[in-house]
């Protein structure tokens, strides 16, 4: 990144993806608001606090978020350089523009996003966070083995890392989508249709039927 201006998010999109999304659980955001959360209504600082000390505990987790994307813009966006813009900017109007570019991706997952159960944090984090760690360890491990080896032009060897990684991020995360379930609309928008079932379910038939 430093030597041949070269973002990691472009180099690292497994890394960059997976400390991003296991941040949130750490900041206690949606989805993995587990410990608090602000659709609590029967314990948690949401409902037993109020005034100052409700304001404290929401400046720390803002606080937080504000730190965390820091830390992607400066290990992943390429922290206060700019592709030689920071020769006319300075360095810090592009690290405040970039740390907000990552603050509104953690606003925008807080208010799209539903909340996980508990379960099902546990499971995407067992089956699929930790195993892409381990992947993306052992990928760049050999990435890396291979570029000191490898007599090659440095631009020549990062570009087809920097395929392969995005490939292998672009498999791993389809086959998660289809794992879930996940169906992109590809028709367009559809008219509404009359119908007694709702989200599969033939609650209104069956009622129907029986009286």
């Amino acid at each position: 990144q430093a030597d041949h201006n070269l973002w990691l998010a472009a180099l690292l999109p497994i890394a960059m993806l997976t400390y991003f999304f296991s941040s949130t659980a750490e900041l206690n955001r949606t989805p993995n608001d587990i410990a608090e959360a602000e659709s609590e209504i029967v314990a948690g600082f949401h409902t037993e606090y109020s005034g100052m000390k409700f304001g404290l505990f929401y400046a720390v987790e803002l606080g937080n978020a504000l730190l965390v994307a820091t830390l992607v813009a400066t290990f992943f966006l390429g922290g206060w350089s700019l592709f030689g813009l920071e020769e006319w900017i300075p360095g810090y109007l592009i690290l405040f523009a970039k740390l907000s570019a990552a603050y509104f991706v953690l606003v925008w997952l807080r208010g799209t996003l539903p909340r996980f159960r508990l379960d099902q944090l546990m499971r995407f984090a067992w089956q699929y966070l930790i195993p892409l760690s381990l992947f993306n360890l052992i990928i760049v491990a050999v990435e890396a083995s291979l570029l000191a080896r490898w007599d090659a032009p440095g631009l020549v060897s990062l570009g087809l890392f920097t395929i392969v990684n995005w490939g292998a991020a672009y498999i791993l995360f389809r086959d998660w989508a289809r794992r879930i379930g996940y169906q992109p609309d590809a028709g367009g928008p559809r008219r509404a249709e009359l119908t007694q079932q709702v989200g599969g379910l033939e609650a209104a038939h069956r009622m129907g039927t029986a009286t």
